[in-house]
């Protein structure tokens, strides 16, 4: 079940460690960036004119991938076209999973308000149709997106609220003066706002309260700088990151099942996923009896366990920021409930190389899968799983 909650994310597709296990180490990280044309051949499609060198290229090849937007008629995608509340909705819930299907006796425009209704969020179209065709203005998007954060604020206390909380950018600056409400949003701009949604942790959409929420939880916009992270960047990995570690021993890909068993003692129990179980961790085995995957697991407990990786990458004390700063930001996906994040790579000339999807990989055989899931409330890794390219996906 874990393993497939990972994988139907592929293509639709705060730290804390006890003195007992190690740091995470960047040393040896080096950034890599894919030529943006291997990108759109993973995708499957050339790349349109019109996004073709555009600063949002990179965020609508996601956004496409994940069906979050469609094309035009003649093959573009109007990256700079202003979008109306309408378009706007549509674009928002797709991004968690929603795709929105008007009914027999309704108009195009229908489907969309019929969910801002359910969620109570404060599209102006709702009350008003002849608005639903009419640029939608950064406020007004604001004041949505906030909404579905399960609070009720209008105005200024809505921009401060998203920005407070990372979920929106500044035009001219992360204030609420300079975060010019009263412009419009363009496609790209609307594409590049979902993807900030899902890299700063949100996972689904609330109801808004029916009162307005109280003032109190707002927060002065702090002055402290904030650790964004840079969208869709990748790094090379090292063999650390592919080993087991258990207390102080080591196990990297490639160990006879009998060394792990002089460690381990038997297993104890079959592993849905891999075969063999001993206490929170699973392996699986080759023909020749050597290990070409482990996965570790929370039980609900949230407790720290005796395994995790040489690169020092464990559970329930591991969150969503460490493991984007160690592996890139490119193999995340956030949808309803469901926070995962799933990386390739390929050893290419003794090097770990980053690929941005399986159509990438040249030699099977030499690529590996790393992938997690993370607890929506606490953001948190609960499951990881590392895995020969070939075992994953056989």
């Amino acid at each position: 079940m874990q393993k497939q909650m990972l994988l139907n994310c592929l293509i639709s597709a705060t730290l804390f460690i006890s003195s007992c296990l190690t740091q995470i180490s960047y040393a040896s990280q080096q950034s890599y960036m894919p030529p943006i044309h291997s990108v759109w051949k993973s995708i499957g499609i050339e790349p349109p004119s019109d996004l073709r060198g555009h600063w949002s290229e990179r965020v609508f090849q996601w956004a496409i991938l994940n069906q979050i937007v469609e094309g035009y008629s003649d093959g573009t995608y109007q990256p700079d076209r202003l979008v109306t509340e309408t378009e706007f909705l549509l674009i928002f819930y797709r991004a968690y999973g929603f795709h929105p299907l008007s009914h027999d006796n309704e108009v195009w425009s229908d489907a969309p308000y019929r969910l801002a209704s359910y969620w109570r969020q404060p599209a102006q179209g709702l009350q008003n149709p002849t608005l639903r065709e009419q640029p939608i203005t950064r406020q007004n998007a604001a004041e949505i997106i906030c909404a579905a954060q399960g609070v009720n604020f209008t105005g200024d206390e809505a921009i401060n609220y998203l920005l407070n909380h990372h979920l929106a950018n500044g035009k001219e600056d992360a204030t609420v003066e300079g975060f010019s409400r009263n412009e419009p949003v363009t496609r790209a701009e609307a594409v590049q706002w979902m993807r900030t949604l899902k890299v700063n942790g949100c996972t689904s959409i609330q109801k808004r309260p029916t009162s307005p929420s109280d003032p109190d939880l707002l927060e002065t916009i702090s002055s402290v700088p904030y650790e964004k992270l840079s969208d869709y960047t990748s790094f090379t990995i090292s063999t650390d990151d592919l080993t087991l570690q258990h207390k102080d021993k080591f196990f990297p890909l490639g160990t006879p099942k009998s060394v792990i068993e002089t460690e381990l003692g038997p297993a104890t129990g079959t592993n849905v996923l891999l075969g063999y179980q001993y206490g929170r961790l699973g392996v699986h085995y080759d023909e020749a009896g050597n290990m070409d995957a482990w996965a570790i697991s929370d039980d609900g407990t949230r407790s720290l366990l005796p395994f995790q990786s040489k690169k020092g990458i464990s559970l329930n004390t591991i969150g969503i920021l460490e493991v984007l700063k160690q592996y890139g930001t490119y193999g995340y996906y956030g949808s309803n409930d469901n926070l995962t994040a799933n990386f390739f790579f390929e050893e290419v000339d003794g090097a770990l190389i980053p690929r941005m999807s399986p159509a990438e990989i040249t030699n099977p055989k030499d690529a590996f899968y790393i992938g997690f899931n993370f607890d929506p409330k606490t953001k948190k890794a609960t499951f990881m799983y590392i895995a020969s390219y070939l075992q994953a996906f056989p």
